[in-house]
């Protein structure tokens, strides 16, 4: 968590990733077959280190080495940093998880069928970063077919294409992400996707949820109109299922309500 927030807080540009991976189960360093070994990477685009800090940064650690782990940082002053460390956890039953991956599984379908159209089963997601379009991909990848971009006129195009081929509208949701520095061309996309879905499109803007990002929300949904939905960053599953939850209706009005419902 430190070091999550300290990367939080020195990126004003870019993107601040983690990922968590499991090590090789006959991976040596781990004696005890009741443990397995976890890799916890963190990378940035923030403010970077010098090696002066690096240096005392990296003999603070101990907590790290007590759980028999390795730790290493790699950073460029202007550029940002990578953090990685490996962690020893215990094994739960596998059972417990297996059961609970299932029915989070069916219950996502369940959702899913009743809250989209039944005959369209594609997503258009439009975000800059490849790492928030893989996230939410793998949320939707046993439900749905995505079409994930990093620009707004390549979703447009696609959507025209697919609208000439099959003479009907491609997609029942658009995951779209927004930024002040876009706005204008978002309300010209959203308008264009409405107009080939003949109005019939759940758009999905994804945002943070600062005062910033609450404002524009506000301004966008005024203008677009139709059935909108909102999601804040970070993306995890848990929100993404709550998201439909809250809006099985005709038209969704963004309000103080309905954005404190997808803040959890």
């Amino acid at each position: 968590m430190n070091l999550l927030s300290n990367s939080i807080k020195f990126t004003e540009e870019g993107e601040v990733i983690m990922k968590i991976l499991l090590k090789s189960s006959n991976d040596e360093s781990v004696k005890d077959k009741k443990f397995i070994k976890l890799l916890i990477i963190l990378s940035d685009t923030g403010i970077g280190l010098n090696s002066e800090f690096i240096n005392n940064w990296k003999n603070d650690l101990k907590l790290v080495k007590i759980n028999g782990g390795e730790i290493g940082v790699e950073s460029q002053l202007g550029k940002g940093s990578k953090f990685w460390f490996t962690w020893n956890v215990e094994i739960v039953q596998a059972s417990y998880s297996q059961k609970n991956s299932k029915s989070y599984i069916n219950s996502s379908k369940i959702l899913f069928d009743k809250l989209t159209n039944y005959s369209l089963k594609r997503i258009l997601l439009v975000h800059p970063f490849k790492n928030i379009r893989d996230a939410i991909t793998l949320c939707f990848k046993d439900c749905f077919d995505i079409d994930s971009f990093d620009t707004y006129n390549e979703g447009i195009k696609t959507a025209k294409y697919y609208k000439e081929l099959y003479n009907q509208a491609p997609y029942c949701m658009a995951f779209i992400n927004i930024d002040e520095n876009n706005a204008d061309e978002i309300i010209k996309t959203t308008l264009k996707l409405r107009e080939i879905h003949n109005n019939n499109l759940l758009i999905i803007f994804i945002v943070f949820s600062n005062s910033n990002g609450r404002t524009l929300l506000k301004k966008l949904s005024k203008k677009i109109g139709g059935k909108i939905a909102v999601i804040f960053k970070p993306i995890t599953p848990k929100k993404l299922l709550g998201l439909y939850i809250h809006n099985n209706i005709e038209e969704t009005i963004i309000n103080e309500e309905s954005l404190n419902i997808f803040k959890e």
